[in-house]
């Protein structure tokens, strides 16, 4: 059962359904509202299946949609944590001692100017449904005040997400998944590696990610890679 303040349900509709600036989608209005109302300096918002498939559909900026991609393509950090144990993960220094625990992805991180990352699984009962991670600059915790805000933003979008009887509500539609920043490149490439590898897609896309963190690229090249047919993979290789 949720708890969710009555004021904040008001604030984040107002925000997502609000007019929205040119190509600007509902899920990058959430991460946008949540720069605003909260001292953070990026969030990113993703859906995620059991089988491990990550879809990043809305980010603040750039840094954040960065720092997204780079733990798709590790397939370590917070955000996965976070997902697999259904509570929040709370980082509020990137290059202190909570950051050993995802080396490579912490340095990373850090590179990319970020301190602190707090991940927060969106998830009603057992059906957990995404991630809404929020970025800072500069390291420190948040405030019981912010936690608590941050908390309720993360029920109201899975409430928005599955709606009261279970199903997605017209605005959170597949249309999320279309606008992906994933979308077409990786999907294609996946499809491909299906067909390559005669296997599912949820493997297929652990393939590519794989590939990736030991070539040292990001997902998006490589999956450039394979539908310029300059990539290929066999199931000797799998």
């Amino acid at each position: 059962m949720f708890v969710v303040d009555a004021g904040r349900i008001e604030w984040l509709l107002a925000a997502i359904r609000g007019t929205p600036a040119d190509d600007e989608t509902m899920p990058v209005r959430i991460c946008l509202a949540c720069v605003e109302a909260m001292p953070v300096d990026g969030a990113s918002l993703s859906l995620m299946a059991e089988e491990g498939h990550r879809e990043r559909v809305g980010s603040s900026d750039e840094t954040a949609a960065m720092g997204e991609e780079l733990e798709v393509t590790l397939g370590e950090g917070p955000g996965v944590e976070a997902f697999a144990s259904g509570r929040p993960v709370l980082v509020a220094d990137i290059e202190g001692p909570d950051g050993t625990t995802w080396p490579t992805f912490a340095d990373g991180l850090a590179a990319m100017g970020t301190r602190s990352v707090f991940a927060f699984p969106l998830q009603l009962g057992a059906v957990r449904l995404g991630l809404l991670t929020l970025t800072s600059r500069s390291p420190g915790s948040l405030s019981a005040d912010d936690l608590a805000d941050a908390l309720r933003v993360a029920d109201v979008t899975s409430l928005l997400l599955l709606g009261r009887e279970g199903q997605l509500v017209e605005d959170f539609d597949e249309r999320w998944l279309d606008e992906s920043t994933w979308t077409p490149e990786v999907h294609q490439a996946t499809g491909m590696l299906m067909s390559q590898l005669k296997m599912g897609a949820a493997e297929a896309f652990v393939r590519l990610r794989a590939f990736a963190f030991a070539a040292d690229l990001e997902l998006s090249q490589v999956a450039g890679r394979v539908i310029a047919r300059r990539l290929t993979f066999s199931e000797e290789d799998a």
